[in-house]
This record gives C-alpha cells, sequence and structure tokens, in this order.
C-alpha cells in the first residue's frame, strides 16, 4: 500500500472514532503545491464540518491529535481553513524501501490497476530502415520504453511496437546504393545516386553481400566438382547430406534442393549462387544466408576437399543481373533486413537492465499492409463521401480546399498517407483500445491529417468504434548536441550523424536515457556531451 492509501485508511479510522454519526465522508489526500506545508494534505476536516456542523479547525485539531501517534507520521499540522498537512515519518521511509526490496514479482509493490487491463499499444522509434538509428531515435526509445513500463505498472496490457517503413522510393534508392557500393568493391566503380545514401555504413553491408557472392562460387565449384555431370536435384538428400550431419545442417540442404529442383538445367551449374539471390529476396539476413551455406559447406566437405574461397566474375555479374535474365542479388531488401537487424541489436544494447535493453513486442512490416492498402482505397472510393479525383490522383477531402491530401497518385501508387490509414486501422482489428504514436520532429504536419483520416475511418467503419480519443499522438522534438559548447552538425543523407551506439559508447545507456527524460518530450533538447560524462551533480 502506498503512503497516500495509508494516510486515507488512517484518517477515515480516525473520524469514525471521534464521529461515529458522520456517515460517509469523501476526501482527498493530495501532495500540497507548496512542499514546506509538508508530504501530504487534506481537505478531511473542511469535507466533514458541513456533515457534522462544526467548526473545521475544531475538527482538524481533534483528527491531529489522535494521528499524532502513528507511526506512519512524524508530524502532523493543522492550517487554515481547516486543513491538515503531515510529514512522514523517517522510519516508514526505510521500511517502505525494505518492502520494495523485498518485493519479487511485478506487481507486489507500486502496481494499481488503473487500466483494467485494456490493451494500449505505443508505436515509437519506427525509424526508416535506410540508416543506423540517429539521435532523436534515441530519445524516442527513452521515452517510448518508460510509457510502455509505467501503462503496465498502472495495469494496462501495454504492447511496444516498431513499425518498418520497407516499401517506397527511400527503399528503392537504398538498393541502388548499396548495389554501387558493391560494384565499388569488385573494381566496377559507379556514383552513389542523387538522393541516395552514401554513409559508410553501407560499405560494410556490402562487404557481406562480396563475402556471400565469394561463398557461393566456391560452393558452386564444389558441388560441381562432387557430382561431376549429374545436376543437382537428381542428387537423393541422404547422399548430399549424409547421415552423419545433424537436423539443421539437413533442413538447410533441404530447402536448398527443394530450390534447385525448380531451375531449369542451364542455370543448376550456379544453383547455389542463384539461391543466395533468392533467399536475398526471402527478407533474410546476412546472417542467416551464411548459415545455410555452411550446412551447405559441411555437407560438401564430407564428400571431399574444397577449393579455397575467391570470388568468381560469373557469380558477381549474377548478383548485378548480368548473367540470368530475371535474375540478381536483392540489393534493397537485404539492405533493409540488415539494418533492421543491427537498429534492433542496438536498441538491445540501450540499457543495462536484466531484460538486456529494450524490446519491442512486434515489429511491423508496411510491405505486410498491401492487400489492406488496396481494400481500403477501393473502400473509400466506393464510399465517396470522402475522396475526390483531381489531376488524375485520388485525394482525401478535409475540412477546406487548402485540407486535401493525395492518398493514391496519378500512377495509381498509394501514398505512404494511405498506407498510414490502413497501418492504424490494421492496429484498431487487431483489438488496441487506444493508441499512442511518438513521431520525429518533421511529423508535425501529419498530426492533423491523420486525425482527420481517424473521423473519416469512424464513418466508413462504423464496426471498428474509433473514438476521438483513441488516437494519441506525441512529439519526439529535436536533440541538439554539444561538444565544447558547440553544436555538432549533422546530416543523415551525407552519412555524417552521431548514432545511437557512439552517444552509448560515449556517455552510456542509463545516462543517455536519464538525459532523454529530463525534459518534456515535445521540448528542444540540447545534449550537452561534456555534461553527461561529468560525474558531478551538474
Amino acid at each position: 500500500m502506498i503512503f497516500r492509501e495509508q494516510l486515507q485508511s488512517l484518517i477515515a479510522v480516525a473520524l469514525n472514532r471521534r464521529y461515529p454519526h458522520a456517515g460517509l465522508v469523501r476526501f482527498d489526500v493530495s501532495k500540497p503545491r507548496d512542499r514546506s506545508f509538508g508530504d501530504f494534505a487534506t481537505n478531511v476536516a473542511m469535507v466533514a464540518s458541513k456533515q457534522l456542523g462544526l467548526n473545521p479547525m475544531e475538527i482538524a485539531e481533534t483528527l491531529a491529535e489522535d494521528l499524532q501517534s502513528s507511526d506512519l507520521i512524524d508530524s502532523v499540522d493543522v492550517a487554515r481553513p481547516g486543513f491538515l498537512n503531515f510529514i512522514i515519518a523517517h522510519d516508514a521511509y526505510l521500511e517502505k524501501l525494505k518492502e520494495i526490496v523485498a518485493a519479487e514479482d511485478d506487481e507486489a509493490y507500486g502496481y494499481v490497476n488503473l487500466g483494467e487491463g485494456k490493451k494500449i499499444q505505443v508505436e515509437f522509434v519506427s525509424a526508416n530502415p535506410t540508416g543506423p538509428l540517429n539521435i532523436v531515435s534515441a530519445r524516442a526509445a527513452a521515452v517510448g520504453a518508460a510509457l510502455v513500463r509505467l501503462l503496465r505498472r498502472v495495469g494496462y496490457d501495454a504492447r511496444s511496437e516498431f513499425y518498418v517503413n520497407d516499401t517506397g522510393t527511400q527503399v528503392q534508392l537504398l538498393g541502388e546504393s548499396l548495389k554501387v557500393r558493391f560494384s565499388q568493391l569488385i573494381g566496377r566503380g559507379g556514383e552513389i545516386p542523387e538522393g541516395g545514401y552514401p554513409g559508410a555504413y553501407l560499405a560494410e553491408i556490402a562487404k557481406r553481400v562480396l563475402s556471400l557472392a565469394r561463398c557461393a562460387a566456391r560452393l558452386d565449384r564444389a558441388m560441381a566438382k562432387m557430382l561431376g555431370d549429374e545436376t543437382v536435384p537428381s542428387v537423393e538428400i541422404e547422399r548430399l547430406v549424409g547421415r552423419s550431419l545433424d537436423e539443421v545442417v539437413k533442413e538447410s540442404i533441404e530447402r536448398f534442393l527443394a530450390f534447385a529442383q525448380g531451375l531449369e538445367s542451364q542455370l543448376r551449374s550456379h544453383a547455389v549462387t542463384l539461391y543466395v539471390c533468392h533467399q536475398s529476396s526471402e527478407s533474410k539476413t546476412g546472417e542467416q544466408i551464411a548459415g545455410d551455406l555452411e550446412s551447405l559447406a559441411k555437407a560438401l566437405n564430407s564428400q571431399g576437399e574444397v577449393d579455397e574461397p575467391r570470388l568468381e566474375t560469373t557469380a558477381a555479374g549474377v548478383f548485378l543481373g548480368e548473367v540470368f535474365s530475371g535474375w540478381s542479388f536483392d540489393f534493397a531488401g537485404f539492405a533493409v533486413e540488415e539494418i533492421v537487424e543491427e537498429q534492433r541489436q542496438s536498441l538491445l544494447r540501450y540499457g543495462n537492465r536484466p531484460e538486456g535493453g529494450l524490446h519491442f513486442d512486434c515489429w511491423f512490416r508496411e510491405s505486410s499492409l498491401k492487400k489492406e492498402i488496396d481494400e481500403l482505397g477501393k473502400q473509400l472510393a466506393s464510399d465517396g463521401r470522402f475522396v475526390i479525383e483531381k489531376d488524375r490522383a485520388i485525394w482525401l477531402k478535409g475540412g477546406d480546399e487548402s485540407d486535401e491530401w493525395v492518398i493514391r497518385r496519378s500512377s495509381g501508387q498509394p501514398t505512404y498517407f494511405l498506407s498510414d490509414i490502413a497501418y492504424h486501422i490494421n492496429k484498431r482489428r487487431r483489438g488496441f483500445d487506444r493508441v499512442i504514436d511518438i513521431w520525429g520532429p518533421d511529423h508535425h504536419g501529419h498530426i492533423r491529417r491523420m486525425q482527420k483520416a481517424m473521423e473519416v475511418v469512424s464513418q466508413v467503419f462504423p464496426e471498428l468504434s474509433i473514438g476521438s480519443d483513441w488516437l494519441t499522438v506525441l512529439i519526439a522534438q529535436q536533440v541538439n548536441l554539444l561538444r565544447d559548447g558547440k553544436r555538432i552538425q549533422m546530416s543523415k543523407r551525407a552519412g555524417e550523424y552521431i548514432t545511437l551506439d557512439d552517444l552509448i559508447r560515449e556517455v552510456g545507456a542509463d545516462v543517455a536515457r536519464f538525459f532523454f527524460l529530463m525534459r518534456r518530450c515535445n521540448s528542444h533538447l540540447d545534449f550537452d556531451l561534456d555534461l553527461a560524462k561529468k560525474t558531478s551533480d551538474e
């Protein structure tokens, strides 16, 4: 039981003992605005005076005399026109600390059931999968994680979610940028496209692509050497895998053979290289693809020697789409998977806690909404009340002409806005009673149109029961990093910015979280790196 509840109980008992005829008296126990008045104050005497017909100061004095003997209270004072002001005893704080330390389960201390188990989702960070997490994302992560923990503590079934924007022009440019980095590594050269991503992190990912190409080329040669004139699909699984290898390896080989059996005969001499290209488009990280290749290598090593790895010109050509029509490495998809995994690992490092950092209950992909986005567009057009066609594009109508927003381009492609509407409908259909979104500082303008969109959705889909307070949006405002009193200039497009990992290495995860939570998230924050590293009261 918290101090406020304990005080309320003590006061109620004292009131009923002194004035049993008072009946039910509803009174408040709260923290006074002026801390000099004490830790808590109550209006019980003034409320009871109306029912008892007595002077509130008289009632307050009587109750103060009785309450002073409690071990919970150090002192109790009476203030006009009848307030009781309390200071909690020092020993009571020590006992409460012992109670907190002794608590073993999540609900043992400080838990209140205000939420009554209602499902509430907090979506935060949701950084584009085009690079490492930056400082604004770090701030949103600190705020979102704290909010989820607090909501759970007060009885909500709170879930955290990261929305991955894995479609659109930005992802296409990301893929083109990685393809250039790969071409540069193999001596082909090339320039990062306009609007692309020149950061050094893509050069590192390109090295992983190169490693996969080398491994695939090596395994294609080893496969041909082992099988002679036989083609891969004609080989029995037991012959290739061998009964001595473990189940994980066998499963990997089975996946490869299932793929290879569908290849035309002229492609089978490059089955492994083509398999890697296929895997790159299946939402697989480099580590996962490398795991399958390692299983293949184990199987082939059991049959004989494998040549030393070196990159074959043909393998590189296959990856770049220059050898076999319709076959190439999915640079965009692979880049997204690698960056999302790096973001996930950065967040896990963001907090030196028993649970290991910041976990998300769900990583939701925009690409999974394709069918829902199409259906939503058709439903809005069929309803007809809230959309208009203009310049061959489809617009959602707002309050006036200045509040009209494109939801489907003249090319027929849906806009990010339509995707976001579909995403929020999906949230409601998953059963969330409330949704809290934490967005970056560049999303101020998106709030108004999403609020309008939710009004429209509540009328087009009345069965969803989306109320005016269903969606709450918080803005994680801009963060300025300072060093030696000067602002550090950052540009994600130019690849020059301080990442979340950089911040953790420099000041530590908990210090960073503390700084981000010191001020309201919608206020600009000057993050002084020098101050953060000091061990002082500053």
